[in-house]
Protein backbone atom coordinates (compact mmCIF):
# COMPACT_ATOMS: atom_id res chain seq x y z
CA UNK A 1 0.00 0.00 0.00
CA UNK A 2 1.28 3.42 -0.90
CA UNK A 3 1.12 6.78 0.98
CA UNK A 4 -1.60 8.08 -1.09
CA UNK A 5 -3.30 4.60 -0.31
CA UNK A 6 -2.80 5.39 2.92
CA UNK A 7 -3.97 9.00 3.14
CA UNK A 8 -7.06 7.83 1.71
CA UNK A 9 -8.33 5.17 4.57
CA UNK A 10 -6.44 7.14 7.36
CA UNK A 11 -8.91 8.53 10.20
CA UNK A 12 -9.23 12.40 11.19
CA UNK A 13 -6.31 13.44 13.48
CA UNK A 14 -3.90 9.97 12.23
CA UNK A 15 -0.21 11.27 11.44
CA UNK A 16 1.32 9.23 8.76
CA UNK A 17 4.74 8.03 8.86
CA UNK A 18 7.05 9.81 7.02
CA UNK A 19 7.71 9.10 3.32
CA UNK A 20 11.33 7.94 4.66
CA UNK A 21 10.23 4.85 6.07
CA UNK A 22 12.62 2.05 5.83
CA UNK A 23 9.76 -0.64 5.61
CA UNK A 24 8.34 1.71 2.81
CA UNK A 25 11.85 2.37 0.93
CA UNK A 26 13.54 -1.41 0.91
CA UNK A 27 9.38 -2.62 -0.46
CA UNK A 28 8.99 -4.61 3.16
CA UNK A 29 4.96 -5.96 3.30
CA UNK A 30 3.42 -8.16 5.00
CA UNK A 31 3.37 -11.98 5.04
CA UNK A 32 1.26 -14.86 5.96
CA UNK A 33 2.41 -14.96 9.75
CA UNK A 34 3.32 -11.55 11.90
CA UNK A 35 6.80 -13.06 12.98
CA UNK A 36 8.07 -13.65 9.68
CA UNK A 37 7.11 -10.10 8.88
CA UNK A 38 9.42 -8.99 11.96
CA UNK A 39 12.14 -10.75 10.96
CA UNK A 40 12.21 -9.18 7.54
CA UNK A 41 12.06 -5.67 9.13
CA UNK A 42 14.76 -6.79 11.37
CA UNK A 43 17.09 -7.89 8.21
CA UNK A 44 16.12 -4.56 6.25
CA UNK A 45 15.14 -1.88 8.83
CA UNK A 46 18.16 -1.71 10.84
CA UNK A 47 20.45 1.01 8.93
CA UNK A 48 23.57 1.38 10.79
CA UNK A 49 21.99 0.74 14.51
CA UNK A 50 23.75 -2.40 16.27
CA UNK A 51 20.91 -3.17 18.41
CA UNK A 52 21.96 -4.37 21.86
CA UNK A 53 19.17 -7.18 23.68
CA UNK A 54 18.98 -8.33 27.23
CA UNK A 55 19.05 -4.82 28.95
CA UNK A 56 15.33 -4.32 29.17
CA UNK A 57 15.43 -8.23 29.70
CA UNK A 58 17.13 -7.77 32.96
CA UNK A 59 14.74 -4.94 34.13
CA UNK A 60 12.08 -6.75 33.21
CA UNK A 61 13.17 -9.57 35.55
CA UNK A 62 13.73 -7.05 38.13
CA UNK A 63 10.10 -5.18 37.95
CA UNK A 64 8.68 -8.62 38.23
CA UNK A 65 9.86 -8.73 41.55
CA UNK A 66 9.43 -5.01 42.42
CA UNK A 67 5.33 -5.44 41.77
CA UNK A 68 5.22 -8.67 43.61
CA UNK A 69 7.43 -7.36 46.61
CA UNK A 70 4.98 -4.39 46.54
CA UNK A 71 1.76 -6.78 46.57
CA UNK A 72 3.16 -8.84 49.40
CA UNK A 73 3.66 -6.00 51.82
CA UNK A 74 0.33 -4.25 51.09
CA UNK A 75 -1.38 -7.49 51.60
CA UNK A 76 -0.13 -8.42 54.50
CA UNK A 77 -0.30 -4.57 55.90
CA UNK A 78 2.92 -3.73 55.78
CA UNK A 79 2.37 -0.60 53.66
CA UNK A 80 -0.80 0.93 52.20
CA UNK A 81 -2.85 0.38 49.34
CA UNK A 82 -1.81 3.64 47.68
CA UNK A 83 1.97 3.02 48.83
CA UNK A 84 1.49 -0.01 46.38
CA UNK A 85 -0.07 1.90 43.79
CA UNK A 86 2.84 4.18 43.89
CA UNK A 87 4.84 1.85 43.16
CA UNK A 88 3.05 -0.78 40.92
CA UNK A 89 1.46 1.41 38.19
CA UNK A 90 4.98 2.79 37.00
CA UNK A 91 6.44 -0.38 37.30
CA UNK A 92 3.88 -1.81 35.43
CA UNK A 93 3.99 0.66 32.67
CA UNK A 94 7.48 -0.30 32.28
CA UNK A 95 6.22 -3.91 32.39
CA UNK A 96 4.24 -2.63 29.21
CA UNK A 97 7.52 -1.35 27.34
CA UNK A 98 9.32 -4.12 28.29
CA UNK A 99 6.58 -6.43 26.75
CA UNK A 100 6.66 -4.06 23.23
CA UNK A 101 10.38 -5.36 23.57
CA UNK A 102 9.24 -8.68 22.98
CA UNK A 103 6.82 -8.59 20.54
CA UNK A 104 9.56 -6.72 18.60
CA UNK A 105 12.15 -9.89 19.46
CA UNK A 106 14.31 -6.98 21.51
CA UNK A 107 13.40 -7.92 25.15
CA UNK A 108 17.33 -10.56 24.89
CA UNK A 109 19.22 -12.07 22.18
CA UNK A 110 17.33 -15.51 22.65
CA UNK A 111 13.85 -15.92 21.24
CA UNK A 112 12.90 -18.55 23.82
CA UNK A 113 14.48 -16.88 27.04
CA UNK A 114 12.19 -13.58 25.43
CA UNK A 115 9.04 -15.56 24.86
CA UNK A 116 9.55 -16.86 28.44
CA UNK A 117 9.73 -13.33 29.59
CA UNK A 118 7.00 -12.16 27.91
CA UNK A 119 4.81 -14.50 28.94
CA UNK A 120 5.48 -13.80 32.63
CA UNK A 121 4.93 -10.41 32.24
CA UNK A 122 1.89 -10.43 30.52
CA UNK A 123 0.32 -12.33 33.68
CA UNK A 124 0.32 -8.87 35.09
CA UNK A 125 -1.43 -7.51 32.80
CA UNK A 126 -3.72 -9.96 32.19
CA UNK A 127 -3.62 -10.00 27.99
CA UNK A 128 -1.33 -13.50 27.06
CA UNK A 129 1.53 -12.29 25.44
CA UNK A 130 1.07 -13.90 21.80
CA UNK A 131 -1.89 -12.23 21.35
CA UNK A 132 -0.06 -9.21 22.05
CA UNK A 133 2.60 -9.88 20.15
CA UNK A 134 0.64 -10.72 16.88
CA UNK A 135 -1.96 -7.26 17.27
CA UNK A 136 0.81 -5.42 17.75
CA UNK A 137 2.99 -6.56 14.44
CA UNK A 138 -0.44 -6.28 12.92
CA UNK A 139 -0.70 -2.84 14.02
CA UNK A 140 2.92 -2.01 12.44
CA UNK A 141 1.63 -3.86 9.06
CA UNK A 142 -1.25 -2.38 8.98
CA UNK A 143 -1.12 1.69 10.55
CA UNK A 144 -3.75 3.61 9.56
CA UNK A 145 -6.21 0.90 8.54
CA UNK A 146 -9.15 -0.63 9.90
CA UNK A 147 -6.94 -3.18 9.63
CA UNK A 148 -4.68 -2.00 12.33
CA UNK A 149 -6.33 -2.76 16.00
CA UNK A 150 -5.42 0.34 17.33
CA UNK A 151 -7.72 2.38 14.40
CA UNK A 152 -10.58 2.98 16.74
CA UNK A 153 -8.82 4.90 18.95
CA UNK A 154 -7.38 7.12 16.67
CA UNK A 155 -8.59 10.48 15.94
CA UNK A 156 -11.10 9.94 19.19
CA UNK A 157 -12.14 13.21 21.04
CA UNK A 158 -11.20 13.36 25.14
CA UNK A 159 -15.02 12.91 26.13
CA UNK A 160 -14.98 9.44 23.40
CA UNK A 161 -11.50 8.54 24.75
CA UNK A 162 -12.18 6.20 28.14
CA UNK A 163 -15.16 4.30 25.99
CA UNK A 164 -12.73 3.72 22.94
CA UNK A 165 -9.48 2.60 25.00
CA UNK A 166 -12.06 0.03 26.14
CA UNK A 167 -12.40 -1.30 23.08
CA UNK A 168 -9.09 -2.04 22.36
CA UNK A 169 -8.42 -5.40 23.90
CA UNK A 170 -11.50 -6.80 21.94
CA UNK A 171 -9.39 -5.78 18.71
CA UNK A 172 -6.35 -7.13 19.98
CA UNK A 173 -7.92 -10.36 20.91
CA UNK A 174 -8.63 -10.37 17.02
CA UNK A 175 -5.25 -11.68 16.58
CA UNK A 176 -6.34 -15.19 17.77
CA UNK A 177 -7.09 -16.32 14.44
CA UNK A 178 -2.99 -15.50 13.33
CA UNK A 179 -1.88 -17.48 15.98
CA UNK A 180 -0.55 -20.68 15.80
CA UNK A 181 -1.37 -23.81 17.76
CA UNK A 182 1.55 -23.18 20.57
CA UNK A 183 0.51 -19.89 20.86
CA UNK A 184 -3.16 -20.67 21.04
CA UNK A 185 -2.37 -23.57 24.04
CA UNK A 186 -0.19 -20.83 25.75
CA UNK A 187 -3.16 -18.22 25.73
CA UNK A 188 -5.16 -20.41 27.25
CA UNK A 189 -2.93 -21.83 29.88
CA UNK A 190 -2.19 -17.42 30.73
CA UNK A 191 -6.04 -17.30 31.15
CA UNK A 192 -6.16 -20.33 33.52
CA UNK A 193 -3.50 -19.02 35.65
CA UNK A 194 -4.92 -15.37 35.92
CA UNK A 195 -8.66 -17.07 36.67
CA UNK A 196 -7.02 -19.09 38.83
CA UNK A 197 -5.19 -17.14 40.89
CA UNK A 198 -7.69 -14.17 41.53
CA UNK A 199 -10.57 -17.18 42.43
CA UNK A 200 -7.93 -18.12 44.92
CA UNK A 201 -6.76 -15.03 46.54
CA UNK A 202 -9.88 -13.52 45.80
CA UNK A 203 -10.56 -9.21 46.36
CA UNK A 204 -6.63 -8.81 47.74
CA UNK A 205 -5.86 -9.77 43.94
CA UNK A 206 -8.38 -7.40 42.55
CA UNK A 207 -7.09 -4.47 44.66
CA UNK A 208 -3.36 -5.15 44.72
CA UNK A 209 -3.07 -6.59 40.69
CA UNK A 210 -6.24 -5.96 38.46
CA UNK A 211 -6.92 -2.73 39.80
CA UNK A 212 -3.28 -1.21 39.00
CA UNK A 213 -3.07 -3.14 35.99
CA UNK A 214 -5.96 -1.29 34.91
CA UNK A 215 -4.99 1.87 35.58
CA UNK A 216 -1.72 1.30 33.56
CA UNK A 217 -3.12 0.30 30.64
CA UNK A 218 -5.64 3.31 30.11
CA UNK A 219 -1.90 5.50 30.91
CA UNK A 220 -0.17 3.08 28.58
CA UNK A 221 -3.09 3.71 25.95
CA UNK A 222 -3.33 6.97 26.41
CA UNK A 223 0.35 8.04 25.96
CA UNK A 224 1.53 5.39 23.48
CA UNK A 225 -1.95 4.77 21.66
CA UNK A 226 -4.01 7.70 21.52
CA UNK A 227 -1.41 11.16 21.69
CA UNK A 228 0.69 9.81 18.88
CA UNK A 229 -1.90 10.00 16.44
CA UNK A 230 -3.91 12.17 17.95
CA UNK A 231 -4.55 16.02 16.74
CA UNK A 232 -2.92 17.11 19.76
CA UNK A 233 0.08 15.06 18.99
CA UNK A 234 1.88 18.36 17.56
CA UNK A 235 1.49 19.36 21.08
CA UNK A 236 1.85 17.04 23.34
CA UNK A 237 4.39 14.46 21.95
CA UNK A 238 7.49 16.79 22.42
CA UNK A 239 6.70 16.55 26.66
CA UNK A 240 6.97 12.84 26.17
CA UNK A 241 9.92 11.90 25.55
CA UNK A 242 11.71 8.25 26.14
CA UNK A 243 9.30 5.57 25.06
CA UNK A 244 6.12 7.09 23.48
CA UNK A 245 7.91 10.51 22.46
CA UNK A 246 10.00 8.33 20.12
CA UNK A 247 7.06 7.10 18.10
CA UNK A 248 8.09 7.69 14.48
CA UNK A 249 11.32 6.70 14.98
CA UNK A 250 10.78 3.57 16.55
CA UNK A 251 7.91 2.90 13.59
CA UNK A 252 11.33 3.41 11.02
CA UNK A 253 13.09 1.37 13.01
CA UNK A 254 11.49 -1.58 14.94
CA UNK A 255 14.75 -3.62 15.32
CA UNK A 256 16.19 -0.94 17.87
CA UNK A 257 14.84 -2.15 21.81
CA UNK A 258 13.90 0.77 24.52
CA UNK A 259 17.60 1.45 25.97
CA UNK A 260 18.75 2.52 22.23
CA UNK A 261 16.02 4.62 21.82
CA UNK A 262 18.11 8.04 22.81
CA UNK A 263 20.31 6.79 20.13
CA UNK A 264 17.85 6.02 17.30
CA UNK A 265 16.38 9.55 18.20
CA UNK A 266 20.14 11.20 17.97
CA UNK A 267 20.28 9.04 14.85
CA UNK A 268 17.08 10.03 12.74
CA UNK A 269 17.63 13.80 13.92
CA UNK A 270 21.29 14.15 12.45
CA UNK A 271 19.63 12.64 9.18
CA UNK A 272 17.13 14.80 9.07
CA UNK A 273 14.32 12.53 9.49
CA UNK A 274 13.32 14.17 12.81
CA UNK A 275 12.95 17.44 14.48
CA UNK A 276 14.58 18.96 17.54
CA UNK A 277 11.20 18.83 20.32
CA UNK A 278 13.70 21.48 22.05
CA UNK A 279 16.63 23.68 21.01
CA UNK A 280 20.10 22.09 21.69
CA UNK A 281 17.97 18.82 22.03
CA UNK A 282 20.86 17.15 19.77
CA UNK A 283 23.75 18.59 21.18
CA UNK A 284 22.60 16.72 24.60
CA UNK A 285 21.86 13.34 22.69
CA UNK A 286 25.35 13.12 21.27
CA UNK A 287 27.00 14.51 24.95
CA UNK A 288 24.33 11.31 26.54
CA UNK A 289 25.23 8.81 23.87
CA UNK A 290 29.14 8.76 24.15
CA UNK A 291 30.50 5.96 24.86
CA UNK A 292 31.88 6.98 28.14
CA UNK A 293 27.99 7.24 29.31
CA UNK A 294 25.45 4.75 29.64
CA UNK A 295 27.76 1.95 27.42
CA UNK A 296 26.18 3.82 24.72
CA UNK A 297 27.79 3.87 21.07
CA UNK A 298 25.94 4.85 17.73
CA UNK A 299 26.30 4.68 15.01
CA UNK A 300 24.83 6.73 12.68
CA UNK A 301 25.81 6.11 9.41
CA UNK A 302 22.13 5.49 8.21
CA UNK A 303 24.20 4.06 4.95
CA UNK A 304 26.07 1.77 6.11
CA UNK A 305 26.73 -1.37 3.93
CA UNK A 306 24.07 -4.00 4.72
CA UNK A 307 27.08 -6.66 4.86
CA UNK A 308 28.03 -4.82 7.91
CA UNK A 309 24.81 -4.89 9.69
CA UNK A 310 24.04 -7.76 12.32
CA UNK A 311 20.57 -8.94 13.02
Amino acid sequence: MDVAADAAVAPRGFRLLPGEDPARVHGVGPSSHPADDERARRHQARRGLVARRGITGVAAVAVIINVWCSFLAWSVGGISWVAHAVVAVPSLYFVCICIHDGCHFMLTPWRRVTDVIGFLLSLLLGVPFPLLRASHLAHHRHFGTEKDPEFVVYGATLLALPFRLLRVPAFYFRAWRDLGRVDRVLCVLHGAIVTGFIVIVGADAWLGLVVPALLTIAWFGATTVYVPHAPVARRLMKHLTGHSGYHDEHHRNVAVPYNQYWELRLRDLRAGLSVENYRGETAMLAWLNQPRRFGAGIVVDSAAPRGEQTC
